[in-house]
């Protein structure tokens, strides 16, 4: 018998194996609702081998909770800061403390500032201290930060992006020790005369050097020309702060989204997407890339076709909907294969518009409502040379008038299975949804949670893995605030 493993979000190997996927174990958690009143967003931020972490928050006020696995409140720290504009970015979960960070923006000075706070295990905490205060901030729409941990917590990488103006981004880079004290930084400037780029992931090697893929369109190109669309990889060395650049295009294909990761088995970065045959069809292959860290060059660039079967039941899923122009799939993170391949997923994201007459008084009022739609998940095995190993699609269909944290997908690679989960779209109720994917592409439903047993909805978004085996999920349970529990088997 072959055994392989995979690697999923950026922490775990977990080891590959034959065989049928068995049920979890499954667990509810109660989140109180005492410490903040009319709290209406909870999301699960890490975990420790004593509990786990839960944001909640009513808009005004702000708070970090511990749970135990006992389902009892550790504690409850308040955010003491009185500001609409807060948001979490991060929390980096220690030995004796958590990190987290959170940022404030201030349009009438322009300004956005990362604050962190450290929350001990016992005793009070600590103060928020401003970190990065970054200026001449004209859009917050356009104004971005981003805080990479390192896995073996020796300290963290922190990145603001910051358009300015039209015609130019500024990069602020920061690399950050233990004791939050800075090891080096950095700025980049990427002028958009002749490009513009818009930034997509960030990873780091076991070095913890980092890397920033972005999209580059070519704004002298026309929409016809292959060229046009190509993704570019900045790595920058945390201690000498040279930044290398690669460059992945094609003159043939129009690559249509890209995601980046961390082989680490391997050591190897990896670049995987799809691409189209044309500037606006549906998916026509996948292409995978996979860059040495210490050269920085690319070992392999692989593009594969789909066979005319699958690309046929592509193209139908692109048929029944009803909008003239679908957008490009979103693409999940990487699942690492222990041979250099990669596991490939992405999910139709796009919006449809109707438009509804209701007359007063004779006269017709035109009402537009847009409805987000979360449907199927391409999902693609890829070999190391690019080839292609197996492909599925996840049926999938949610509809909603609003962006809704209760739809699209949570994916954990756990024992032999890649396990996709998500609420089932109903009038009323929902089931709750475990789609089970072998190595070998074996596709196993179950549901997780009955609508009518349960009436619970998950949401896919904040969820957390804590650990190779389980994973926690923010849910509703008969309109109750809680935490949905999921432990696999080793």
């Amino acid at each position: 018998m072959k055994c392989s493993r995979w690697s999923f979000l950026v922490v775990f190997l977990l080891f590959w194996q034959h065989g049928r996927a068995q049920a979890p174990d499954e667990g509810w958690f109660n989140i109180s609702n005492n410490t903040i009143k009319g709290a209406y967003q909870h999301k699960v931020l890490g975990a420790d081998l004593q509990g786990y972490y839960v944001y909640q928050s009513s808009g005004r006020e702000r708070v970090i909770e511990k749970y135990n696995y006992n389902n009892t409140l550790a504690y409850a720290h308040k955010i003491p800061l009185d500001d609409r504009s807060i948001e979490i970015e991060e929390l980096l979960v220690r030995r004796n403390d958590v990190i987290v960070f959170f940022s404030i923006f201030n349009g009438s000075l322009r300004k956005h500032g990362l604050f962190y706070m450290i929350l001990p295990h016992q005793g009070e905490p600590s103060k928020p201290v401003i970190l990065m205060d970054m200026d001449q901030v004209n859009n917050r729409a356009r104004s971005f930060f981003r805080i990479l941990p390192n896995d073996d917590l020796s300290g963290f990488s922190a990145m603001h992006e910051n358009q300015h103006r039209p015609d130019e981004t500024i990069l602020e880079i920061a690399f950050y020790d233990a004791l939050i004290q800075p090891v080096s930084n950095t700025r980049l400037l990427l002028p958009m005369t002749g490009e513009r780029y818009e930034i997509s992931r960030l990873t780091h090697d076991d070095r913890y050097n980092l890397y920033i893929m972005m999209q580059s369109l070519q704004k002298d190109k026309k929409l016809s020309d292959p060229e046009r669309i190509a993704y570019k990889l900045i790595k920058i060395d945390r201690f000498s702060l040279q930044a290398d650049e690669l460059k992945l295009g094609s003159s043939i294909y129009f690559l249509n989204s890209m995601q980046l990761g961390f082989d680490r088995l391997n050591k190897r970065i990896k670049m995987a997407g799809f691409y189209s045959d044309k500037s606006r069809p549906p998916l026509s292959g996948v292409v995978l890339a996979s860059i040495q860290p210490d050269s920085f060059y690319f070992d392999t660039i692989g593009f594969s076709k789909f066979d005319l079967e699958f690309a046929a039941k592509v193209q139908g899923y692109k048929s029944s909907k009803k909008e003239k122009e679908l957008t490009d799939y979103f693409l999940g993170d990487l699942v690492m294969r222990d041979d250099g391949g990669v596991v490939l997923m992405g999910e139709s994201n796009y919006q449809t518009n109707q438009t509804y007459v209701q007359y007063s008084q004779g006269f017709p009022i035109y009402r537009e409502i847009i409805y987000y739609h979360y449907d199927e998940i391409v999902m693609v095995s890829i070999n190391p040379n690019g080839s292609i190993d197996w492909r599925q699609i996840i049926p999938k269909k949610q509809t909603s008038v609003t962006p809704s944290p209760y739809f699209s997908y949570v994916t954990f690679a756990a024992g032999p299975n890649v396990h996709i989960i998500f609420n089932e779209e109903g009038r009323s109720k929902t089931n709750v949804m475990m789609y089970s994917i072998s190595h070998t592409g074996m596709v196993n439903p179950r549901t997780l949670l009955n609508a009518d047993a349960s009436d619970a909805m998950i949401v896919p978004a904040d969820a957390r893995i804590i650990s190779p085996t389980t994973i926690l999920i923010p849910a509703n349970k008969r309109k109750k605030k809680g935490v949905f529990r999921l432990t696999f088997a080793d």
